[in-house]
Formats: C-alpha cells, sequence, structure tokens
C-alpha cells in the first residue's frame, strides 16, 4: 500500500490539522506555491479517520483502516448479489471475482470510501426494488451526507439512483410499475441530492467535483484516470471478465430485468472509461453475473432438471451453515484486523525507501534548509507527513494546484523554455527529485546550484549563495 503513493500522507497530514485545530481548513497552508489559496475540504472526514488510525497504530492502522473498507465493499458485494435472490455459493463467486477486480486500486485513500458507499447505496436500492419497504429509502439522504464528507466520488451514487428511478417511472408507463413507488424513489433522490449540501462549503463541492472531472487536462496527465491498458495484467483480468460475461450471459440468456442490465452496462462504461474506475464495475456490475445464473438454475429446476435441483440444494445447505457463522464474522474480522496493526504489521507498514527520498531527507536536515522546495510531484504528500515544516512545491492534490501550476511544474521538472524563471518567481534554493529527471541533470550543469546529496532514489541540489 505505501509502495508508490505519496498521497497517503497529505491525506494524514491535513487529518492532524483538523484534529489539532479543531477547525476543518479551507485554505492552504502546505504548499508555497499557493499559500492560504481556497481549500475544498472533499475529503475532510475520511482525513481525520486515516490521522486518528495512524496516532494509534501508525502507518499499519492507516492500512488495516483501508483493509476494514476494502472488505465491506467485497462484503456488501456479496450481500447485493443475495438480496438480488442469487444462491450463496454463486454470491460468494461474484465476491472473489469482485475482490480481484477492487485491487487494481488498493491504496490507503478516501476513495475506498466511495467504492464501500457505492455498494452500500446500491444494497439499499436492491432491497427496497425487492421489498418495496418505504423505510429503507430514509437511509440514502445519510449515507449521501457522509459520502459528501468522506470522498469527492458521490455523484457516481446517483448515476445509480438514476437508475432505479428511471427504472420505475418506465414501469409506470408500462404499468408493471405504481406511481406511488417512482414518487418516493424520486423523492428520495432529490432529498440525498440536498443531503450532500451538508458539507463545509455547501454546493461550491459539486462545482469543485464536477469541475474536476470535466477537465481534459488532468483526466489526460492522470494515469488512473485513462481508460484500461489491455497490454497490463490488470487490463487482461478486465478483458476476460467481460469476455466471459458475454459469455455467460450468451449461454445462459437469463431473464434481465431493466434496472440489472442497466447497472451492469453503466459499471461496464465507467471501467471503459477509466481504469480508476473499474471498482465501480466490480461493485455495481458483477453481483448481477451471480444473480443471472442463479435464476438459470432456478428456472431449470422448476422445469424439473436434476441438476439444477442437486445444484439448488447444495446452495441451500451452504446457506444454512454461513447463517450461524455469519452475524459473528464482522466482529472477527474487526479484532483480527487490530491483532495484525498492532502485531506483524506495525513494523512492515513504512513508506518505502526504493521509491521514497526516505535517506535522502534523514541527511538533510530539513531545520537547516530555506521552506521553499521544488519536489518531484508524488513526494509531496510523504514529504507533509514525514516533515511538517517544509512547504512543497505542490503534490497529488492536482485539482486544488490548477491546471496553469501543474503545467509549470512540469515545465520546470522537463526543463521546457523559461524552467529558471519559475524556480527563481517561487523563491525556490533546493529541489529534490528523481536522478533521471531532466531538471536533475541540468541542475548537474548549472554553476548557480550545486549538488549536495544524490543516491539511486534521489538527489538534492542546493542554489549557490553569493559570496
Amino acid at each position: 500500500m505505501f509502495r508508490a503513493d505519496g498521497d497517503v500522507g497529505r491525506h494524514i497530514r491535513v487529518g492532524r490539522e483538523v484534529i489539532e485545530t479543531h477547525q476543518i481548513p479551507l485554505t492552504d497552508s502546505l504548499s508555497h506555491t499557493k499559500p492560504g489559496g481556497a481549500w475544498v475540504p472533499k475529503e475532510w472526514a475520511s482525513q481525520v479517520s486515516m490521522a486518528a488510525a495512524d496516532a494509534s497504530f501508525g502507518l499499519a492502522g492507516v492500512a488495516v483502516l483501508a483493509a476494514l473498507l476494502f472488505a465491506a465493499s467485497v462484503w456488501l458485494v456479496f450481500s447485493i448479489a443475495l438480496s438480488g435472490r442469487a444462491g450463496v455459493v454463486t454470491a460468494l463467486l461474484a465476491a472473489a471475482l469482485s475482490l480481484l477486480l477492487q485491487l487494481v486500486h488498493l491504496l490507503p485513500r478516501p476513495h475506498l470510501a466511495t467504492t464501500a458507499l457505492l455498494a452500500a447505496v446500491t444494497l439499499v436500492m436492491v432491497c427496497y426494488r425487492e421489498s418495496r419497504h418505504g423505510g429503507l429509502l430514509l437511509v440514502l439522504p445519510l449515507l449521501f451526507a457522509a459520502w459528501a464528507n468522506l470522498h469527492g466520488g458521490f455523484p457516481i451514487g446517483f448515476a445509480v439512483l438514476g437508475v432505479f428511478v428511471a427504472d420505475a417511472w418506465i414501469g409506470v408507463i408500462r404499468r408493471d410499475t405504481d406511481i406511488r413507488t417512482a414518487m418516493l424513489l424520486s423523492v428520495a433522490a432529490v432529498g440525498s441530492a440536498l443531503a450532500t449540501l451538508l458539507n463545509p462549503v455547501g454546493a461550491d463541492l459539486w462545482r469543485h467535483v464536477t469541475g474536476h472531472l470535466g477537465s481534459r487536462f488532468f483526466m489526460d496527465i492522470t494515469q488512473e484516470f485513462q481508460s484500461p491498458d489491455f497490454h497490463q495484467a490488470y487490463g487482461r483480468l478486465l478483458l476476460i471478465v467481460i469476455l466471459g460475461a458475454g459469455t455467460l450471459v450468451g449461454w445462459l440468456r437469463p431473464s434481465i430485468r431493466r434496472y440489472e442490465g442497466a447497472l451492469f452496462l453503466l459499471g461496464l462504461a465507467a471501467a471503459l472509461t477509466s481504469a480508476r474506475h473499474i471498482t465501480v464495475f466490480a461493485v455495481i456490475s458483477i453481483p448481477w453475473l451471480a444473480v443471472w445464473v442463479s435464476r438459470t438454475i432456478e428456472d431449470s429446476a422448476a422445469n424439473g432438471s436434476a441438476r439444477a435441483l442437486r445444484l439448488r440444494e447444495s446452495g441451500e445447505h451452504i446457506a444454512a451453515s454461513a447463517a450461524l457463522a455469519g452475524p459473528a464474522l464482522p466482529i472477527i474480522a474487526c479484532l483480527v484486523a487490530i491483532a495484525v496493526a498492532l502485531g506483524p504489521l506495525k513494523a512492515r507498514a513504512a513508506f518505502d525507501p526504493t521509491q521514497f527520498p526516505v535517506a535522502a531527507l534523514e541527511s538533510m536536515p530539513p531545520e537547516n534548509m530555506p521552506p521553499e522546495l521544488f519536489n518531484q510531484m508524488r513526494w509531496g504528500g510523504y514529504i507533509l507527513y514525514e516533515y511538517p515544516d517544509i512547504r512543497i512545491f505542490m503534490d497529488g492534490h492536482a485539482d486544488y494546484f490548477g491546471e496553469a501550476l501543474t503545467r509549470e511544474y512540469l515545465g520546470i521538472r522537463h526543463v521546457a523554455p523559461g524552467w529558471q524563471d519559475g524556480l527563481d518567481r517561487y523563491s525556490v534554493n533546493w529541489t529534490l527529485t528523481m536522478p533521471q529527471a531532466p531538471i536533475s541533470q541540468a541542475l548537474e550543469q548549472s554553476p548557480e546550484w550545486q549538488r549536495v546529496y544524490s543516491d539511486r532514489v534521489a538527489v538534492v541540489f542546493e542554489r549557490r549563495r553569493n559570496p
């Protein structure tokens, strides 16, 4: 989890600030390039949770918190499949497949809250669709109010709500759904939208989140927002699942309800658009494969198929066994997770010194260095976590720093025309970059700079002082 992702450091640092000051920061205090800039706290509640876990157990606590959220998402996928009337065996297989797909983005970041809450919203809607119990809809505004403070990915939840609302109104037109159901779903969707305004910046949160996602520049330079690479292992797995799902549906030809097919296609479209959204496919699409297989078995058993009848009976026996152990599993999982955090994981949970400038910063006491630094962007969060006195140039929080400053950072790093003016403009007197970065090679040749430290991971340059 901490091999190459430094953003977790910034999240913990911001959470510490909230805990220490009892205030949610609305301006930047971490960089020297945009000091006092307007900060949209779109994930402050997750950051506080991560900081609390770090304070109690160190990075091991953060890793366990991430693992519990990950496990919750997988369990919710299992529950969605069961609520859709899948058998226990097929639901377990779907949960296992979802687990493999979610591993693509298993990083200790607030986005794990989005995956879990997306699964929770889908589960609530499926349970309502099956039971028509209106009280379930009261949970939705609570989930979305929490979501708007845990992570900025909450708009995808409204895509799922939209599927169910549209399905209900289509049902009204086709006279297979009563208008009361459609009205209740519409009111619940509006109430959920209003609930997202219960955050520190109100409607500005919507403008910030949707504005960032609409930026072609950030979508192009951020690898996780690009389409899946089917030459990579995770891309091949996704391709196998998609082809397998198509083959399965074509072979079984199950009866597919409108909202089931729509959710499957919505998740598939999200995954094909962005590698980061493979988790969306894993949560809202995969459960229906289990449902469709189980439905086909049920239909075959009802038609007298001996094989289908045996499969159904086997599933019933497993379901009975699972019912006995099921209620204790969450408690056992939490106890095991805490034991792991306090025990074997504690010594291993650390930023990887082969990927982060651990030795470089240890050899260069930050208190002896000017606070204005030009740093490798992906190291920014690590620096903020370990060295609070250093003010970074920027980090992975690109939606805050904006397109103009991000382009300026890239220009300096890649030694574009005017790159030295950029260092002068921000009063940068030392740099911390990778040895192979173009700026490192340029500074090596510059008489104005001297190399004061280097290893395989990082190189430090300091501006020469005029005599």
